[in-house]
């Protein structure tokens, strides 16, 4: 009776000491885990030089470039997260709940799920991550672990037409983007520059054309907005029209006198002028007003010219059209119409 109970008290022992074993191996794996996940989440918070290496490091995708990338635009951001809490792990399954599998389940093990509350640019945005460790590593160990899904987002820029040539490239922080819709033929996950929660500085440019104003964009662990930049004339491009606004009255000075702008008003008005050395010049240089949406004004400008009765002057007004030229993709002024 006795040697029954002493059986069952070992028995007993024995049980509870593997469970606890079991349990202790659980809450070693889970801190593992959340040990990983926190450096990982730090380096972002920090991207110092060396926390970008170490986020490099940690990060295990199918499309290393892309992160490579990533890391050195959030180095230039203005603005990045502060952590609030890291959440206890919870298993995850492979590969439904990574975004960007880059390991199928018979190399990694122990899919695991962190998720992560932080602030960025005064609001509380939530997150998550999904790590594992290869299976012939020991689980135990946070240098181990490696994240199979970041925490990343990106600025959803619309996909251009087919016919749309005009389609700006897109800068961060002054660094060209290369993968975007426009740059790409398939309008998937893998044509979109990944980014780290941060505030980037976004323009668009069409260079040397035209140009956006810059503006920040906070961009999360999600698809963002892209932010509305209308393109504008930059300095090279008033320049290339003033220099073509003035070489058409350039152009009144030849045998051939039909693209002056001021031609037909002397031509309606003296039906002898015209002719050969009718063109005396400017005598008050117009104000040329060249507008954002292709509008040309000139204003308040005075000619001279000479006719069979003698030499004479004329006042006038004028406005044309702008815009770019799609054989040369430069700036071209498309006509200008002078009025009394």
């Amino acid at each position: 009776m006795r040697c029954g109970r002493v059986v069952r008290a070992a028995v007993t022992v024995l049980f509870c000491a593997l469970v606890g074993t079991l349990l202790a191996g659980c809450d070693t794996k889970s801190s593992a885990a959340r040990s990983a996940a926190r450096t990982y989440l730090d380096s972002i918070a920090s991207a110092s030089k060396p926390a970008l290496a170490k986020l490099a490091q940690l990060t295990a995708t199918n499309n290393p470039a892309a992160l490579r990338t990533a890391g050195d635009l959030l180095a230039g951001a203005t603005r990045r997260i502060t952590i609030i809490d890291v959440d206890a792990p919870a298993p995850a399954s492979a590969p439904k709940d990574i975004a960007d599998p880059v390991v199928v389940e018979n190399t990694f093990a122990d899919f695991t799920k962190v998720g992560v509350r932080y602030r960025l640019a005064g609001k509380i945005y939530q997150g998550s991550v999904v790590l594992a460790h290869p299976q012939a590593q020991v689980a135990r160990d946070p240098a181990n672990w490696r994240v199979v899904m970041p925490l990343t987002g990106s600025i959803a820029w619309p996909q251009p037409g087919f016919l749309d040539i005009t389609t700006a490239d897109i800068y961060l922080d002054g660094t060209r983007i290369v993968r975007t819709p426009a740059n790409n033929s398939d309008d998937d996950d893998a044509t979109v520059q990944p980014l780290y929660p941060a505030v980037y500085k976004v323009q668009q440019r069409l260079d040397p054309y035209y140009a956006s104003a810059v503006t920040s964009v906070a961009v999360t662990a999600r698809s963002v907005a892209p932010p509305k930049q209308p393109l504008l004339p930059t300095s090279t491009t008033r320049t290339v029209l003033t220099k073509q606004v003035w070489a058409q009255f350039a152009a009144c000075d030849t045998a051939d006198p039909v693209y002056c702008p001021v031609y037909a008003l002397v031509a309606h008005n003296n039906p002898g002028a015209g002719g050969q050395g009718w063109w005396l010049g400017l005598t008050k240089k117009p104000r040329l007003k060249l507008s954002n949406d292709g509008k040309i004004t000139l204003s308040s400008g005075t000619f001279r010219y000479r006719d069979h009765t003698g030499t004479h002057e004329m006042d006038f007004d004028a406005s044309g059209t702008w815009g770019l030229d799609s054989d040369s993709w430069k700036p071209s002024v498309f006509e200008i119409e002078a009025e009394q």
